[in-house]
C-alpha cells in the first residue's frame, strides 16, 4: 500500500502533502500518516514551517463517510485530536488549498495558523446535508476567526465558497496567481511569515464571537428559522454547537461539539441522509453501462418548444456553458419563450445570484428560430411541446428527417410511452426519455427513459450530460408515468378517496406537510401560490360522495398517512419488481429531488424499511377489509412486498435471480 501522506524538506520548510485518491478524504491511515508527519515536522529543528497540501492539488474533501457509525470513525487518531495538536505545533503552520477543502478538509485548514487557495478552490462545511454538525472544531474555530453569524449561515447552508469571497469573508488569507502556483505562492507565503518573526498562530479575529451579537440572538435566531428547519435535527445542534463557541472557552467547546457530533451521527436521521448519499453514487450504475461504453460528442443541444417546460430545459444546458437554439412554430410563442428565460436571469441578478457578465454570456449561447432545418447540426435534441402522443409523434417523424445521424433524439414527457414515440423514427436506438422535473431549470431530479432498442452509448452519454448540468439523473424502464408520476397517481387517488370520505383537504395536505414534504397532494394545484381553506371544495366533494354511496365520517390524521404513504411505498415496490426500477435507494431519489420527499426520511422506501415491511403489509391487509369493495380493488400488497416479508427481510430488493435484473430491466 502506498503511503498516504507525502513528505518533503526544502530550503527550511516542510512540505506535507495528502495523498489519497481521489479526494484525499482524511480516512484513518490517512490520518495517522499525517499525524507521524506533522510530528516529524515538529521535531525537526531543520524544519522552520510546514505547508500542508494535496499531491494531486486537490485539498480535501473531507471524513471517510463510510467510517460514519463504525469503530474506524473515532479510530486513533480521531480528527478532532489530529487537529487539536496540530494547533499546539509552535512553527507557521499553512493550508495550501487546491481545488476543494470541504468538510473536515476544511475544518484541517482551520487547524492550520495561515491558508492559501488556489483561485478555483472552493470551500465549506456540508455537513448539514449528511444530517450532521462539523465535528473536529469546525463549529468553534469558524466563529472565531470570521464571526458567528457568517460561520452559522454557511454550515446551516451547507454552501461552498470560492476562492475570492472564502478571502473576503476571512477564511483565506490569501488567493494565489493560479492553479499551477498554488505551491510556489505558499512557500514564498511561508518564507515572508519567517521573514517577518509571525507567530505560529495569526491571532484570532473574533475570540469572543458574542461579542458582535445582540442580547436575543439565538433565541430570535431559532425563532425565525425554525418553520423552514421542519423536523431536521442538524441545523437546531449547528445552532447549539455556535452558541457554545460564543459563551464557553476553545476546549469546553470542543468538548460540546463532540457531544452534539455524537447525537447527530447517531440520529436516524443522519442514517437516512447517508443513505441518500450514497444512492446518488449507486444510481449511475446501470447493466450493459461501464467505464469502456463509447460516448457520443454533444456540443450543440435543441429544444422544441419555449414554453415554460422547454425555456426551464434550454437554462439548465446554457448555464453549463452548452449552446442551445430553441425552437418553435409562432414568432410571438418564440419572442415569449425568450423573453422569460431572459427574466428568470434578470431575476437572479437582481438577487445577486449572478453578475451581470454572467447574464449575458449565458444569453449568447441561446438561439431561437421557427424553422427545423436549424437543428440539422444538433447533437442532441429535446422535444417539449404538448403532453400528446400523436404530436409527439409527428415531432419525432420531422426529426427524424432533419437531424444528422447519431443525433440523440430526446422527449420529455412525463407519463407517455417512449416505445410509441420512438417507433416512428427509422433510429429508435437514438431516442431517450429525459423527464425534467419542474421548474426544469430548479428541481435537480432528471428521469432517464431507456426503451426497449436505446442504445448504449446513448444511455450513457445522457447520464454523463445529465450530471455536468447538475442534476441526480435516475434510469426508468418504459411505463404510464414512469416512477414518480406512477407513484403519485397512487398517492394522489388515496388523498382524493380521503376527502370524499369526510377528511378536510387542509387536514391530508397538513398529514403530509407535516411529515416533511414540501406539499401535500391537495395542496399540489398551488404549486408556490398561498394554500388555504376553500370550503367550497369540502361542499363540491359531498356531491359525488352521495352519488357513489361513499359514507362520509371523521377521519384521524393517521389513518390520512397510513393510506397515502403506504399506497406510494407498495407502487414503488411493485416497480422494483417489474424492473422498472433498478434499485429501492433510485426510487428514493426519484422522491426526494422531483417531488419533496423529506431527504432526512430517506425517500419512500427506505421510510417504508424504517416503519418495518412487515407492518407496511399489515397495514395494507388492514385497510383492505376495513374499506369493503374500494379496499378489495386498491389495497393489495405488491407481490414482492409479501415475498419480502415471508422470507423475513427487511430491506427492500428485488428478489428475482440477479441474472436476470439486467434482462428484465433492459427488456423493459
Amino acid at each position: 500500500m502506498s503511503n498516504p501522506v507525502h513528505y518533503h524538506l526544502e530550503d527550511g520548510l516542510a512540505l506535507i502533502g495528502l495523498a489519497n485518491p481521489p479526494l484525499n478524504t482524511l480516512d484513518q491511515p490517512l490520518r495517522a500518516a499525517l499525524a507521524d508527519a506533522c510530528e516529524r515536522a515538529a521535531a525537526d529543528p531543520a524544519v522552520r514551517a510546514i505547508i500542508l497540501h494535496g499531491a494531486d492539488s486537490l485539498f480535501s474533501a473531507g471524513a471517510d463517510i463510510g467510517e460514519l457509525g463504525s469503530p474506524a470513525s473515532c479510530a486513533v487518531p480521531a480528527l478532532p485530536d489530529l487537529l487539536t495538536r496540530l494547533t499546539r505545533i509552535d512553527k507557521p503552520l499553512i493550508a495550501a488549498i487546491g481545488k476543494l477543502a470541504l468538510g473536515g478538509g476544511l475544518e484541517l485548514a482551520l487547524a492550520c495558523g495561515y491558508r492559501i487557495g488556489a483561485p478555483d478552490a472552493r470551500v465549506g462545511l456540508p455537513e448539514v446535508n449528511l444530517g450532521l454538525i462539523p465535528g473536529a472544531g469546525g463549529t468553534q474555530r469558524l466563529p472565531r476567526l470570521i464571526g458567528a453569524e457568517p460561520a452559522l449561515n454557511i454550515m446551516l447552508s451547507g454552501e461552498q465558497l470560492d476562492a475570492e469571497r472564502a478571502r473576503l469573508v476571512g477564511i483565506l488569507d490569501r488567493v494565489a496567481d493560479s492553479a499551477e502556483s498554488l505551491l510556489d505562492n505558499a512557500r514564498a507565503y511561508a518564507h515572508e511569515l519567517l521573514c517577518a518573526s509571525a507567530p505560529a498562530r495569526r491571532k484570532e479575529r473574533y475570540p469572543h464571537p458574542a461579542d458582535e451579537l445582540h442580547d436575543e440572538f439565538f433565541l430570535d435566531f431559532r425563532v425565525e428559522h425554525e418553520s423552514r428547519w421542519k423536523g431536521r435535527l442538524a441545523p437546531r445542534l449547528i445552532l447549539a454547537a455556535v452558541e457554545a463557541a460564543c459563551v464557553l472557552p476553545l476546549e469546553e467547546g470542543l468538548i460540546r461539539e463532540q457531544a452534539l457530533f455524537r447525537q447527530a451521527e447517531e440520529s436516524p436521521q443522519s442514517a437516512a441522509l447517508r443513505h441518500v448519499f450514497f444512492a446518488e453514487r449507486e444510481a449511475g450504475k446501470v447493466p450493459g453501462i461501464d467505464a469502456s461504453t463509447p460516448l457520443r460528442s454533444i456540443g450543440k443541444i435543441a429544444v422544441i418548444g419555449a414554453g415554460t417546460m422547454g425555456g426551464g430545459i434550454a437554462m439548465n444546458f446554457i448555464n453549463a456553458g452548452i449552446p442551445v437554439t430553441i425552437l418553435e412554430s409562432q414568432g410571438d410563442d418564440l419572442d415569449r419563450g425568450l423573453e422569460r428565460i431572459y427574466q428568470n436571469y434578470a431575476s437572479s441578478l437582481k438577487r445577486g445570484k449572478l453578475r451581470a457578465e454572467q447574464v449575458r454570456q449565458r444569453m449568447d449561447l441561446l438561439t431561437g428560430t421557427l424553422d427545423y432545418a436549424d437543428l440539422a447540426d444538433a447533437d442532441l435534441v429535446i422535444e417539449a411541446v404538448f403532453e400528446k402522443l400523436e404530436i409527439k409523434q409527428d415531432v419525432f417523424r420531422t426529426l427524424d428527417r432533419v437531424c444528422k445521424p447519431g443525433a440523440i433524439l430526446a422527449t420529455s414527457t412525463s407519463s407517455l410511452d417512449v416505445d410509441q414515440i420512438a417507433g416512428v423514427t427509422c433510429r429508435p436506438e437514438d431516442v431517450i426519455g429525459l423527464h425534467f422535473s419542474s421548474p426544469a431549470n430548479v428541481m435537480r431530479l432528471l428521469e432517464v427513459i431507456n426503451t426497449r432498442k436505446t442504445a448504449p452509448d446513448v444511455l450513457a452519454t445522457t447520464l454523463r450530460l445529465a450530471r455536468q448540468i447538475g442534476k441526480v439523473p435516475v434510469v426508468s424502464g418504459v411505463c404510464s408515468g414512469f416512477i414518480g408520476n406512477r407513484m403519485l397517481e397512487r398517492c394522489a387517488r388515496e388523498a382524493q378517496r380521503l376527502v370524499l370520505e369526510g377528511a378536510n383537504p387542509t387536514q391530508v395536505d397538513g398529514v403530509l406537510t407535516g411529515l416533511g414534504l414540501n406539499m401535500g397532494v391537495p395542496g399540489m394545484p398551488a404549486l408556490a401560490g398561498q394554500r388555504r381553506e376553500d370550503f367550497k371544495v369540502i361542499t363540491l366533494a359531498e356531491r359525488p360522495a352521495g352519488e357513489l354511496q361513499i359514507p362520509r365520517r371523521p377521519i384521524d390524521d393517521q389513518e390520512i398517512h397510513d393510506r397515502c404513504l403506504l399506497m406510494l411505498i407498495n407502487e414503488g415496490i411493485q416497480l422494483l419488481d417489474e424492473g422498472i426500477a433498478l434499485r429501492a435507494s433510485d426510487i428514493d431519489l426519484v422522491w426526494i429531488n422531483g417531488y419533496g420527499f423529506p431527504a432526512h426520511l430517506g425517500g419512500p422506501l427506505y421510510y417504508a424499511e424504517q416503519l418495518g415491511l412487515d407492518k407496511v403489509v399489515a397495514g395494507i391487509q388492514r385497510y383492505r377489509k376495513e374499506l369493503g369493495a374500494y379496499g378489495e380493488m386498491w389495497f393489495q400488497p405488491a407481490p414482492l412486498l409479501e415475498r419480502l416479508v415471508a422470507a423475513g427481510k427487511t430491506r427492500i430488493e428485488p428478489l428475482w435471480p440477479a441474472a436476470l435484473q439486467p434482462a428484465l430491466f433492459l427488456a423493459s
